[in-house]
């Protein structure tokens, strides 16, 4: 179900009395057909490779891989900067050819703006909006939640955006096929959604397959490649601006061939929404700002996961030293076992989530069974396979305000605090190894998190 309320707390609760999004249809995975196993012998070369063309002419091109779309100049009701631009929080579904059904942490393409009982949708960067209107009334989660139902009309008889060329492209909606992984235009012309209007959020969810949100070519059956978008619940940005705080990150970038291991240290932020979201870490150039969402675990809920099927950004690539030739590269985060004999299950990296009551931070921990790292999928075979490991990640969040004008969000005491060992047992605070703290916080909250006294 819904998680828009923002929470004052700044502190990381536990996380088992949220309910999910049952309306949401479970996705295949795609990326169990595309990972090779991985081999000692070989498994840097061509990161190596790649190491180098990064300092020299293989320098990320700072242009999305997918048509530069404008928004089509036409009678309006309102005007496009009047849009707020948006985070979407929860699970937001994209698609690319490249990298098949994926999720967009934080995704900041949408836009929206509510007057008068309308409420005016842009899905994507730079296309024009589409219109719903507001149905006050009774409804699913009305009485609990306080939302009002939408209806959007997303196919409407004028484009919404043209590319350079002039080609003209138009708002649909698609049914995505489980077993091609290929997405075709339907029938369908508007969609469901809701608007809380205290929290300023609207949701779009996901209730089957055929809630796709789409850009189309004039006459085309198949969507725009990367203009798709799924299960959207976005809140403005300057909302969630005050949930971002400052935070710094340390790793270890191992040793690969000839090049030697290197610190990798600097400052980041940080987001808590019902996950935690974290950018400024990723030693790649390209995406190093990109959000990274790490989950509670469904194996052990005082754990976090990197999930691997979260997509990083999409660009092009310079593949000769005339710089004339590109090749498209989609970075996903992956999980590798520690001896780099191969993946991790689920291709997920996993991380200790330890709360410092004495100096009001956070520190998410790598568990050192595994490590973070940075694929890159792409149709050219020498920019595919693995583009960094960070070993023994840790990211320390500090809850200092990003934004100007924020202020700092404290977190709350705990009134009593108890440890428990993995079976159960009360032990003392102080004892070595995995514990379990469980402290009864001054608003009442109960948090539970796993914690290595070392």
């Amino acid at each position: 179900m819904k998680k828009f309320l923002l929470v004052a707390s700044a502190i990381i609760v536990s996380m088992s009395g949220m309910a999910k999004k049952s309306d949401v249809t479970p996705m295949s995975k795609v990326l169990d057909v595309k990972i090779p196993t991985m081999k000692n012998d070989g498994v840097f070369r061509s990161l190596n490779e790649k190491s180098a063309a990064q300092s020299s002419f293989y320098a990320g091109v700072k242009q999305n891989t997918r048509p530069v779309m404008k928004a089509v100049k036409r009678a309006k009701a309102i005007s496009y900067t009047d849009l707020k631009p948006t985070y979407a929080v929860g699970t937001t579904y994209g698609y690319t050819l490249l990298t098949g059904l994926v999720k967009q942490p934080l995704y900041d393409g949408a836009s929206f703006f509510v007057e008068d009982g309308k409420v005016y949708l842009s899905a994507f960067t730079n296309i024009d909006y589409i219109e719903g209107v507001i149905e006050s009334g009774n409804n699913a989660l009305k009485a609990e939640y306080g939302a009002d139902s939408i209806t959007f009309n997303v196919v409407t008889n004028e484009p919404v955006a043209s590319d350079n060329s002039g080609k003209q492209y138009y708002m649909g909606l698609a049914t995505f096929n489980s077993n091609t992984h290929e997405l075709v235009r339907n029938a369908k012309t508007t969609i469901g959604a809701y608007y809380f209007a205290d929290s300023e959020e609207i949701y779009i969810p996901l209730y089957n397959v055929t809630d796709f949100i789409c850009l189309f070519a004039e006459g085309a059956t198949t969507p725009e490649d990367g203009y798709i978008v799924a299960n959207l619940d976005i809140v403005p940005q300057d909302i969630l601006n005050q949930r971002v705080s400052k935070a710094t990150f340390k790793g270890t970038i191992p040793a690969q061939g000839q090049y030697p291991a290197e610190e990798w240290t600097g400052d980041a932020e940080a987001m808590l929404y019902g996950s935690i979201y974290v950018r400024g870490f990723n030693p790649v150039n390209s995406i190093k700002n990109s959000w990274v969402e790490f989950s509670q675990s469904e194996q052990d809920e005082s754990m976090l996961i990197v999930d691997d099927m979260q997509l990083l950004g999409i660009f092009n690539y310079y593949t000769d030293e005339t710089k004339t030739e590109t090749a498209t590269v989609a970075f996903e985060p992956v999980g590798a076992l520690s001896d780099f004999s191969n993946f991790t299950t689920d291709y997920t990296s996993s991380y200790f989530v330890i709360d410092n009551e004495a100096d009001e931070t956070t520190t998410i921990e790598s568990t050192g069974m595994d490590m973070y790292g940075i694929y890159g999928v792409s149709d050219n075979s020498s920019m595919a396979g693995p583009w960094a490991w960070l070993q023994n990640l840790s990211i320390t969040i500090t809850y200092e305000p990003v934004y100007a004008g924020i202020s700092n969000t404290k977190v709350s005491k705990a009134s009593t605090t108890e440890y428990f060992d993995l079976q159960g047992r009360k032990v003392n605070g102080s004892q070595k190894g995995l514990l379990i703290k469980k402290s009864i916080l001054s608003d009442g909250t109960v948090k539970s998190v796993k914690m290595l006294n070392k």
